[in-house]
C-alpha cells in the first residue's frame, strides 16, 4: 500500500481531549475538522470561542479558526487522518463503554479513503483496534485492514493513550507520546504514520 501524507486530519469529538487536539493540529499546520454532534458546541467553535473552560484554549483555537486550518462541523469529513476521541465512560459493571467509539467509527467509515490512519484516543480496553477492524471492514468491505492484511492493509489502525492531561497548555503533549496498535499485525505501519501525524517537526 502506498501511504499517504497527511495533510488533512478530522477530530471526531470535541471535548477536553479532541478540541485542545484538533487546535494544536491547525497550530502545526494541519487542515483540521473538528466533528461532534453538539450543533451549539460546533457554532461556537467556529466562531473561535471554545465551548469547554480550559487556560489559554480561546486564544489557541481563535487563531486556528481565523487561519482558515481549523473548522466545527456536525458530521465527519474526508481527511486523510482521523482521530477518535469521544467519551468512553465506565458502566455499572466497571466496563468502559465504546458505543460511543462503535457510532464515531461508523461515522468516518462513509468517508474512509484507501491509505488512511484512524488513531482511537478515546480510553479503550484490549482488542478494540481489533473491533474496530471487523466493525468497518462489514462496512466498508472493498478495503482491507491490518488484522487480515497487515503488511498491505488499505486503511491502517492504531490505539494512541489517553493520559490525564488536559487542556491547551498541555495538548502538545500529544506530539511527544507513542502510538501503538492492540494487535502486533500492522503495527509498525499504523505507528510510524501516526508519529509522522503527531511529530514536532511540522512548524519548524
Amino acid at each position: 500500500m502506498q501511504q499517504t501524507k497527511i495533510q488533512s486530519v478530522c477530530i471526531v469529538g470535541l471535548g477536553y481531549v479532541g478540541l485542545p487536539t484538533a487546535a494544536t493540529f491547525a497550530a502545526r499546520g494541519f487542515d483540521v475538522v473538528g466533528v461532534d454532534i453538539n450543533r451549539d458546541a460546533v457554532d461556537r467553535n467556529n466562531s473561535g470561542r471554545a465551548h469547554i473552560v480550559e487556560p489559554d484554549l480561546d486564544m489557541v483555537l481563535g487563531a486556528a479558526v481565523k487561519s482558515g486550518k481549523l473548522r466545527a462541523v456536525t458530521t465527519p469529513e474526508t481527511a486523510d487522518a482521523f482521530v477518535v476521541a469521544v467519551p468512553t465512560p465506565i458502566t455499572h459493571d466497571h466496563k468502559a463503554d465504546i458505543s460511543a467509539v462503535e457510532a464515531a467509527l461508523k461515522s468516518i467509515a462513509t468517508v474512509l479513503k484507501r491509505g488512511g490512519l484512524i488513531v482511537i484516543e478515546s480510553t479503550s480496553p484490549v482488542g478494540t483496534t481489533e473491533r474496530a477492524a471487523a466493525l468497518l471492514r462489514k462496512l466498508r468491505p472493498e478495503f482491507t485492514f491490518p488484522d487480515t492484511h497487515p503488511e498491505q492493509s488499505d486503511i491502517l489502525l492504531a490505539y494512541c493513550r489517553n493520559e490525564s492531561c488536559r487542556g491547551a497548555r498541555c495538548a502538545s503533549s500529544l506530539t511527544m507520546r507513542a502510538c501503538s496498535a492492540d494487535s502486533t499485525d500492522g503495527a509498525p505501519h499504523a505507528r510510524k504514520n501516526c508519529m509522522r501525524l503527531l511529530r514536532l517537526d511540522r512548524c519548524g
